[in-house]
């Protein structure tokens, strides 16, 4: 069974995400703001828990948070690959 996900924009920075149903299931909501200095974007579930955060750096590896985890860079969480998705 296939499932359609349809985004309220075209900018997946900052978007929420549906099912394609008739009661347009809310899924996750993508959010970009500014926290200071620091450009962040953020995804919560329906229920509005925080799922992740990725802070963007301009010279220096970006910083990803998955749930309750320590945040780390992102060099050190994915490698550089030629083919896309492996190690």
């Amino acid at each position: 069974m296939a499932i359609t996900l349809v985004f309220s924009c075209d900018n997946p920075s900052n978007t929420t995400i549906h099912r394609d149903n008739a009661a347009q299931t809310l899924l996750y909501t993508a959010k970009t703001i500014l926290e200071g200095k620091k450009t962040v974007t953020v995804i919560y579930n329906h229920h509005n828990v925080v799922l992740a955060r990725l802070e963007w750096h301009e010279s220096m590896s970006d910083i990803v948070q998955l749930g309750d985890t320590k945040p780390r860079r992102m060099t050190s969480w994915m490698r550089p690959s030629v083919i896309p998705f492996v190690r």
